[in-house]
């Protein structure tokens, strides 16, 4: 069934298609369109008209088009985007004529040079019928489908304007899931969605589901919302701009197999440095720490070569593990894109490739270029040293202050007489933390590299959900009677007594900080009163991530030390049993540090490393050595980020790593959530840094980078507000969270208001349509506020507070209520108001939920097959235990989950290149359908009908009365027939009672348990 829309959202959408194909946007409407097959002939059409000279006038058989057809249906949104971006830019499909005689051609698709001209064609359509894939599922309509050349690449979903944006936002995930965007709908590549006064955009993507805190809203070139619809597609959707969209500005991550669509900070950052380029001029980029940096630059790099007189484009790291990491993401990046990326391992391939026409991006270190210039084994004749003096070539420069200092650009610079030089940094140096002179260098970041292009600072990057806020803690690991003895003795001239606490800790020797004791005050804090900061209380795998930094190297083996000793029960720091319940194996540790950082590294650092690796190496069955430290490090990387597959397995995570600097800069780690500082504060630049290694978008549950100081509160929360002050243009207060004060009354206040509602057996008839609605914003501003205040570390001491104000037990019922309110609300409300949305989406993120993540049990069972069923002992226990969970609470789901394990155990190779969710769904199917067969064979019903009952029967509510679509099974249904066959003489009232009857519970428990 088709849903029928509402007036005032089809007027929306009638003004959008006036809005995109008023004056010269070059877009027309189509409203021929509204089929598959309208699609495929519409496309053959411009595909024939684009290609005339190529098919010569011999035009496409019925066959040679089924021939197009089957290579221009994707598996998924991102292989379509791999196609689209073809060769050389060039998306062509291969054909061989049915006339053998006119051999195999290559048909051009689509240009992303084409920007409004050449072979681009631009269609709009709406109401698109995309038919159902299953027998229990509905028809659709998509609003409205941009195309290019045929191929529908951007969609926008639209709402009624008193309707949540995210409503259209379920829309698409419901399309995805259920399998909508077959034929040439499998091209999307961005998604828009609207409801007229708050529009979004986000890259397609098979998960959506999982990904919508990367939805964004556009911001214009002042960095101004732009909210309204209309002026989105004023802005964004017209030509040449949705076109540079999809072209220019998307990324294909190789690593990830995702698409990428730029936020509007970044496409304007490089239309500002192309702008300086073509003046040829030099310029910096200040983005916060967090926001895409390396996208941007690598993005910019990239599309450089747009400009003809640059003729090589050099992109600047700073050390060899960041040149590692940042060349691995160039090259996931630039994998599927049509400009090569080099990276220089060694000297000569930097000289080789400086020397040569090529116009690719190199992913380089100072020092080589140095060592290239200087008098090295690799020095150059003097024709070729000409050469490569004269080259207009463009520097682009990641993390600018680290990567290069002005000693070492001056030399560049008169070596490379004709070079442009773009530096990125999330921390620019102002005159108020300008470095030290030397000489008439450059002491600031505008000195350095010229004018600021663009900037995006992270009181916007917060407000436009490109980065989280920070939730900071400044703890006081000494007490006041304490302080003034430590004072006392190494100062008894001093009325340490009449000090205040503020300037008592400046007195503190940081000789103090190094003792045992303390130290296990801290790892005491760490382990057993932030729980909830680390998520322990999720499922398996879903914890957060952690670095702890110290003063230096010696301090971080000590650490490592006494965090085995704990662990080990060596200590008389234990860990509580509330949390080895919740994470048997907490914490795991490791410890890192460049050996740079200590030249003369004894006899003793050198085991204690040794002593780490084995452990490293036990943990988790790798063989690293002192000799093979790089790898450890970029295998200590990849753990900590958890991009992989691999690493979403609890048995393959790491919780705590323990650092001096490294990892507090260029380290993007998305599942790290926290940061532990033990040592005294550090410049505004390296905090900022530092902070931001935990600020990046996870899940639904990280809503802060969340912040913990053990020493010198006082000189901390100077030292931050300093920093924040500088770094975000006065919004200091905006990107933190309040103080645990504030938010423990935030959340008594969210508590009263709840337990305003009372929990009542039939809501719809006793509450109202209205309280309904309030009462699920009171839940959520409630959730919200829990959620906000679970993560401060004063939460465990005051949890009675908490539970007597409202009790686990009654959270769960109000949770359960709201479950089942929400299904009860239909789309909107019917009147005109635009104010205090409800998100009907909103799903709880403050209370555990019992029900299991099949993702994650997914994820094990993929790894698994993946690897030819080999599995470590951990994760096949892992397994074991999660499917006797899944067992317990949805035996059906849990049975089949169960069936391809044992069939991976019978036959290794069986899934090795299988989508284990794909798998599972198929056996779903396969079931259902056989238990509607026999329904249906059983109860001489309408199959028909029976599939029409289940795909309108709604699984949200408890109860269900009288579905859609019920009356027409039983009107339908053969009582005769029944009673033939069953040997029974049941009057028509009592076959339909029963057949009412019967039907329910066949879909509660035949059906329904395959959709939980």
């Amino acid at each position: 069934m088709v849903e029928i829309k509402i007036d005032d959202e089809l007027i929306l959408e009638d003004n959008l298609i006036k809005t995109l194909c008023e004056g010269d946007r070059q877009w027309t409407y189509e409203s021929h369109i509204k089929t598959h097959d309208d699609l495929w002939t519409n496309f053959r059409k411009i595909l024939e008209a684009n290609n005339k000279d190529i098919l010569d006038d011999h035009p496409l058989t019925d066959a040679e088009f089924h021939q197009i057809q089957s290579q221009m249906e994707f598996t998924s949104f991102y292989d379509a985007g791999k196609f689209l971006v073809g060769e050389n830019g060039i998306a062509k499909v291969p054909l061989q004529r049915e006339d053998a005689s006119l051999g195999m051609v290559l048909l051009t698709v689509f240009k992303r040079q084409d920007v409004a001209g050449g072979s681009s064609v631009y269609q709009v359509i709406n109401q698109f019928q995309a038919p159902k894939t299953n027998h229990m599922d509905r028809n659709a309509r998509f609003d409205v489908a941009l195309l290019f050349n045929g191929l529908p690449l951007i969609q926008i979903e639209l709402k009624k304007r008193n309707v949540s944006h995210m409503e259209a936002f379920e829309q698409i995930t419901n399309y995805v899931s259920t399998d909508k965007y077959h034929g040439l709908f499998s091209c999307l590549q961005t998604f828009v969605i609207s409801n007229g006064h708050t529009t979004r955009y986000i890259a397609a993507s098979n998960d959506i589901e999982r990904k919508k805190q990367f939805l964004t809203r556009w911001n214009n070139s002042e960095n101004e919302a732009v909210d309204d619809l209309f002026d989105f597609a004023r802005e964004v959707l017209s030509i040449p701009q949705a076109h540079q969209l999809i072209s220019f500005y998307s990324v294909l991550d190789n690593d990830s197999k995702n698409i990428i669509i730029l936020r509007p900070y970044q496409i304007h950052a490089i239309k500002a440095l192309q702008v300086a380029a073509s003046n040829h001029q030099s310029g910096y980029i200040w983005h916060t720490t967090g926001s895409g940096k390396t996208l941007t630059s690598y993005k910019a790099s990239r599309n450089l070569y747009q400009i003809p007189r640059i003729q090589k484009t050099i992109f600047l790291v700073d050390r060899v593990d960041l040149d590692q990491q940042t060349t691995n993401s160039f090259l996931s990046y630039a994998q599927n894109d049509s400009v090569d990326i080099e990276s220089t391992e060694s000297v000569g391939k930097l000289k080789k490739h400086l020397l040569s026409n090529d116009r690719s991006v190199v992913v380089t270190t100072v020092q080589k270029l140095n060592y290239l210039i200087g008098k090295g084994e690799h020095r150059i004749n003097d024709r070729d040293m000409q050469k490569m003096k004269n080259l207009e070539i463009a520097f682009v420069v990641d993390e600018c202050h680290r990567a290069i200092s002005p000693e070492q650009q001056d030399l560049l610079k008169k070596f490379f007489v004709n070079s442009l030089w773009y530096g990125f940094t999330g921390t620019p140096i102002f005159a108020e933390n300008k470095k030290q002179a030397i000489g008439n260098l450059p002491q600031t970041t505008e000195e350095q590299f010229g004018k600021r292009l663009h900037e995006y600072t992270i009181k916007e990057a917060i407000g436009d959900g490109a980065v989280l806020g920070f939730q900071v803690e400044n703890k006081q690991m000494i007490s006041q009677d304490y302080a003034y003895e430590i004072v006392e003795g190494h100062f008894p001239s001093k009325d340490v007594y009449n000090m205040q606490a503020k300037d008592l800790e400046k007195y503190i020797a940081n000789g103090y900080f190094e003792n045992d004791d303390y130290k296990l005050k801290v790892i005491d804090q760490i382990i057993n009163n932030m729980a909830l900061k680390f998520a322990l209380d999720r499922e398996a795998g879903k914890s957060y991530g952690a670095l702890l930094t110290t003063s230096s190297i010696k301090d971080a083996q000590r650490y490592y030390e006494l965090f085995k000793k704990v662990k080990n029960g060596e200590s008389n720091v234990k860990i509580s049993d509330r949390i080895r319940k919740k994470q048997a194996d907490f914490p795991k540790i490791a410890i890192t540090y460049s050996i740079s950082e200590n030249k003369e590294m004894t006899k003793d650092n050198y085991e204690k490393m040794k002593i780490a690796l084995a452990d490293y190496n036990e943990e988790f069955a790798t063989n690293f050595s002192l000799e093979t430290l790089g790898a450890y490090n970029r295998n200590l990387n990849d753990r900590m980020a958890r991009k992989k597959n691999k690493y979403k397995l609890r048995s393959e995570q790491i919780d705590i790593v323990i650092v001096v600097d490294r990892l507090l800069t260029g380290f993007d780690a998305p599942s790290m959530g926290l940061l532990f500082i033990d040592r005294p504060p550090m410049t505004p630049q390296g905090l900022i840094q530092a902070f931001s290694r935990t600020n990046r978008l996870y899940d639904e549950r990280k809503t802060y980078g969340q912040i913990v100081t053990f020493r010198t509160p006082y000189a901390y929360e100077k030292a931050i507000k300093n920093a924040f002050s500088l770094y975000s243009n006065g919004g200091g207060n905006f990107v933190t969270a309040p103080d645990y004060k504030d938010a423990k009354a935030r959340f008594g206040d969210a508590a009263d208001n709840l337990l305003q509602f009372k929990i009542v057996e039939n809501p719809e008839s006793q509450m109202g349509y209205d309280t309904m609605r309030e009462f699920l914003r009171t839940f959520q501003k409630f959730d919200k506020a829990n959620a906000a205040v679970m993560v401060y570390s004063d939460y465990t001491s005051d949890e009675d507070y908490y539970k007597n104000l409202i009790s686990e037990e009654e959270l769960e019922a109000y949770a359960d209520f709201y479950n089942y309110i929400r299904a009860l609300i239909p789309d909107g409300s019917e009147d005109d108001g635009e104010i205090d949305l409800l998100d009907i989406s909103y799903e709880p993120v403050s209370i555990r939920s019992s029900i299991i993540d099949y993702s994650y049990l997914t994820s094990l069972i993929q790894e698994k097959a993946n690897n030819r069923g080999e599995m470590n002992n951990k994760n096949s226990d892992e397994i074991e235990k999660t499917l006797a969970e899944l067992i317990k609470q949805n035996p059906a789901k849990g049975k089949v989950y169960r069936q391809i394990n044992e069939e991976i155990d019978q036959n290794p190779d069986k899934y090795q290149n299988s989508i284990i969710d794909d798998v599972a769904k198929d056996k779903f199917n396969t079931i259902i359908q056989k238990n509607i067969n026999d329904f249906v064979d059983n109860y001489k019903v309408n199959k028909e009908d029976l599939e029409f009952l289940i795909a309108n029967y709604p699984i949200d509510k408890k109860e269900v009365k009288k579905p859609l679509g019920e009356d027409k099974l039983i009107k339908n249904a053969n009582k005769d027939l029944y009673n033939e066959a069953s040997g029974e003489n049941l009057s028509l009232l009592k076959f339909k009672s029963m057949l009412r009857k019967d039907t329910h519970k066949f879909i509660r428990e035949k059906i329904r348990p395959y959709f939980e």
